[in-house]
């Protein structure tokens, strides 16, 4: 249940609960209660408070997600209905009998009942947030003031009523029941009440112990006047116990699930109650004061004060019991930790606030020399003096209570400069810091180890340059400093002329000896700031700072070449190797559009055109080269492929995590080309776009995906099909007109159909999206905003529009781990819960990017992960297994 809907619910039960007892004593004040139809009236508003109260109890208990909560409504609501069950046999005797409800009779057990179930639910919550000692000890505290009060009350109400010979055991019984109830279940809701200061459940316990004692009066005035053979049906303290049954009903809607499983914790770390303590034994001490002073002979009274005394003794013996284990536990806790710092693999320290060393561990003894290793601020004794000021200053922090994880060389015994991770972990007595714990693990080792590892996974093993990795990584970095400051580069890339020739004739390891001798010309004549890698097999790239001009960069590749030319001696053979090279560059700024695979792309097919006009040369990028190549005879093939029906719809299964129940799957378009084989949209849909044949292929798919939609709906597969709308068919008149045909024909159930459309196209022009989006919504079909996050969204103008889902792009997703990357993924997650629609990922391929993703709050995910895209046949087996499993 939402906030507002509870808050909504709070009012209106309130303001019923006032009707209800406002109607309740207009009746009773207004009608004859002698007369049948008004007696029967009384009655049933009576039975119908219970009867609502039960239900919002059990309710609560039902749907509430902590244990003890669902313990204490059900119990609640179980005293209800037993309030309940009395009221019906009340009815029964006086309405339908209509005879005088005896006293004590039937209704009285149910009522009974329903105090003790209110008291098993009350100690029940109390043993359950409480340690089993402190559990007894609050036992002995209730039964202790339990015997007092009702001593009391029996000395000062109840013992002259008791005089008459007609009063018998069972009505003594539930005579002296009333009041010793009613002070059992108030005094317990009363330590509840006050145990759960500061907690989000006072609330509710605030309404428990209202009821209560609304009840308490109740109950004592209902049997002074059956005592005293008053009571009628009708009395004006009847809506009083429908007024309290009310409260408890009501009091179930002051609970909040997700904070109630951190109120334990609360619970659990409370500190000493100076009431609770004194209180027992100041009752205890004021009842033996009054029997002395007032009424020594009283029976009653001295058996109350020696009962007392007992429970005082055994609440103190169980009180020494628990100090004796507490004591137990505490040394044992001081032992282990002894046990752990003195045998802890790092150096381990207890430094005070002042700097002075207090004490230190065996680790510590080796790692630094026997001077002290801490001085004055807590700055290491050994410590490079270039981060000596950082040290003092993360000591600073610890002793403010901030723990602080750094890294800082420092240099031992030997005078060696070791690496190490230290850890500053404030010490805290009674709230107060009293020093700090230092931990320094040795990493020395550890660092070399990682510098290692990152060298050879960012170098060719072969020929010692950078590897492909290493180049593209530096590539992205230079490409996004350029875009923010206009800087130029340019990149080189080369190949090997004949490189197969020689390999194969000479061999292996003569091809690998020419491969390391041109990484050496490579090294040699490179300019200084510049980056050279070996990209893969016999090609090679290079990473040109600061210039773009084809003037420069062709002096530059000039004299490359002329040293490239000089002859190889390789195994004995003197030969010339000749290379051919591909120039691109970056000269753009800030908007200007481009990626690291981009440029290299530019570069290669630069590189192949080299190749193509003879080898033994550079050419320079333009435009034009890679549409020469295939744009013509792609645009014919697509044309083709529309008029012989090559495309396929494949479909990616949404998984619902955690459960991973197949829900939903989204059509991805694939051309079954008949020379090239299975062909992904990459390869033609932009070239489709450009030529205005995506909308025939955009139509195409929008009616398959109905088709097939329609024959998982008829085989009993309810699966909600995605499929995305490309901006030349989001923008057009007809997309409304085309999708009602398509649902009109197919027979497909519009909510099992999704158009997702990329955040840019819906941000383009407002008010026409918004309109089209209406008109759709209107269809019955839902609408999924698709690369959420990678354009430049109004989010004044997205919260009006009328979109069921928000979808989170694979570049997000790739990064997660990335602290600034999983507060964008974070923000898009709570802006579709604020604004109440779904959110998905899409790209998910492993595990760890799976968890990160629940962790944030997103349970909806495609990818890999789970499934690449399948034919529909494929998906259905899918389905099927995934839903049988429910995994």
């Amino acid at each position: 249940m939402k906030t507002t809907e509870l808050r909504q619910y709070k009012i209106l039960f309130g303001v019923g609960l006032l009707l209800y007892i406002l109607a309740y004593y207009l009746i009773i004040l207004l009608g004859d209660g002698s007369r049948w139809p008004v007696n029967l009236s009384t009655n049933l508003f009576s039975a119908g408070g219970a009867f609502i109260a039960a239900v919002c109890l059990f309710y609560a208990a039902r749907n509430n997600s902590c244990k003890r909560f669902r313990l204490l409504w059900f119990w609640l609501g179980s005293g209800c209905l037993s309030f309940f069950a009395g009221d019906l046999i009340w009815v029964y005797y006086e309405n339908y009998l209509q005879v005088e409800v005896p006293f004590p009779g039937l209704p009285d057990i149910f009522y009974m009942l329903q105090i003790l179930c209110y008291l098993a639910g009350f100690t029940g919550y109390y043993f359950y947030i409480q340690e089993k000692e402190k559990g007894f000890q609050f036992f002995f505290e209730l039964l202790l003031l339990m015997i007092i009060a009702a001593a009391v009350k029996y000395y000062f109400v109840i013992e002259r009523l008791f005089q008459g010979p007609e009063v018998s055991g069972m009505f003594l019984v539930i005579a002296l029941g009333y009041p010793i109830g009613d002070l059992a279940i108030f005094f317990t809701a009363a330590v509840l009440f006050f145990i759960t200061k500061e907690s989000s459940f006072r609330p509710a316990f605030t309404i428990i112990l209202l009821a209560i004692l609304v009840q308490t009066s109740a109950d004592t005035v209902y049997m002074y006047l059956n005592l005293d053979e008053s009571y009628a049906a009708g009395s004006l303290i009847d809506p009083l116990f429908t007024l309290s049954l009310l409260l408890m009903g009501y009091s179930s809607f002051y609970t909040n699930p997700y904070q109630q499983a951190a109120d334990i914790n609360h619970y659990k770390g409370q500190q000493i109650n100076i009431a609770r303590l004194t209180v027992p034994y100041l009752s205890v001490l004021a009842l033996i004061l009054f029997i002395i002073l007032f009424d020594r002979e009283h029976q009653v009274l001295t058996i109350a004060g020696f009962s007392a005394i007992v429970l005082v003794v055994a609440r103190q013996v169980a009180v020494l019991i628990h100090n004796r284990k507490l004591v137990k536990n505490l040394n044992n806790s001081n032992e282990q930790f002894k046990s752990l710092f003195e045998n802890h693999p790092d150096a381990a320290l207890i430094v005070g606030l002042d700097g002075e060393l207090i004490k230190t561990n065996k680790a510590y003894e080796e790692l630094a020399s026997a001077e002290q290793f801490f001085t004055d601020n807590g700055s290491l004794s050994y410590v490079n003096p270039a981060e000596k000021q950082k040290a003092e200053r993360y000591f600073q922090k610890a002793c403010q209570g901030l723990p602080q994880y750094f890294e800082m060389a420092a240099n031992n015994r030997e005078r060696e400069t070791r690496d190490l991770a230290v850890s500053y972990i404030p010490m805290k007595v009674e709230g107060e810091i009293t020093g700090v714990f230092v931990i320094a693990q040795d990493i020395t080792e550890k660092k070399k180890n990682s510098e290692k590892i990152y060298y050879l996974a960012y170098h060719d093993a072969l020929t010692g340059l950078p590897n492909r990795d290493y180049f593209e990584k530096c590539l992205e970095e230079e490409l996004k400093k350029a875009e923010e400051s206009s800087e130029k580069f340019g990149v080189i890339y080369l190949d090997i002329d004949r490189f197969k020739i020689i390999n194969d004739t000479l061999g292996h390891d003569a091809g690998d000896e020419l491969l390391q001798a041109v990484s050496d010309r490579l090294k040699a004549f490179i300019r200084e700031g510049d980056i050279t890698a070996r990209y893969g097999g016999d090609e090679f790239v290079i990473l040109m700072n600061g210039v773009s001009e084809h003037s420069v960069i062709s002096k530059w590749l000039d004299g490359f070449k002329e040293c490239m030319n000089e002859p190889y001696n390789i195994k004995g053979n003197e030969f010339i190797s000749t290379i051919s090279i591909g120039a691109a560059c970056f000269n753009g700024g800030r908007g200007y559009k481009e990626t690291a695979m981009s440029i290299l792309k530019k570069a290669d097919l630069a590189m192949y055109s080299a190749k193509n006009n003879g080898k033994n040369q550079y050419v320079f990028y333009v435009d034009k080269m890679e549409k020469d190549i295939t744009a013509l005879t792609l645009e014919s093939e697509i044309r083709k492929a529309v008029k012989n029906n090559e495309f396929r719809l494949h479909y990616q299964p949404q998984i619902h995590s955690p459960g991973s129940n197949s829900i939903a799957a989204e059509a991805l378009i694939r051309w079954q080309h008949p020379g090239r084989g299975l062909l992904f949209p990459g390869e033609f849909l932009a070239l489709a776009e450009e030529t205005n044949l995506i909308v025939e292929i955009g139509e195409w798919v929008l009616r398959e995906a109905c088709l097939q939609g329609k024959r998982w709906q008829n085989e009993g597969k309810n699966v909600r099909v995605s499929v995305n709308i490309s901006p030349i068919q989001f923008i057009s008149s007809d997309l409304t007109a085309l999708l009602s045909e398509c649902l009109a024909e197919t027979g497909l159930d519009p909510q099992l159909l999704v158009l997702e459309v990329t955040e840019a196209i819906a941000m383009k022009d407002i008010e026409q999206t918004m309109e089209k989006l209406t008109k759709i919504k209107a269809m019955g079909v839902q609408t999924s905003i698709d690369d959420f996050g990678t354009g430049h969204s109004s989010l004044a103008y997205l919260a009006h529009l009328p979109i069921d889902e928000l979808k989170i792009p694979r570049e997000f997703i790739s990064r997660l781990g990335e602290g600034a990357n999983d507060s964008i993924v974070k923000s898009i997650i709570d802006l579709a819960v604020n604004l109440n629609i779904s959110v998905i990922a899409e790209g998910v391929e492993t595990d760890a990017q799976r968890i990160q993703l629940e962790r944030l709050g997103c349970r909806r995910m495609q990818g890999y992960l789970f499934s690449k895209p399948l034919t529909a046949e494929n998906a259905s087996v899918f389905f099927k297994e995934y839903n049988s499993k429910g995994a």
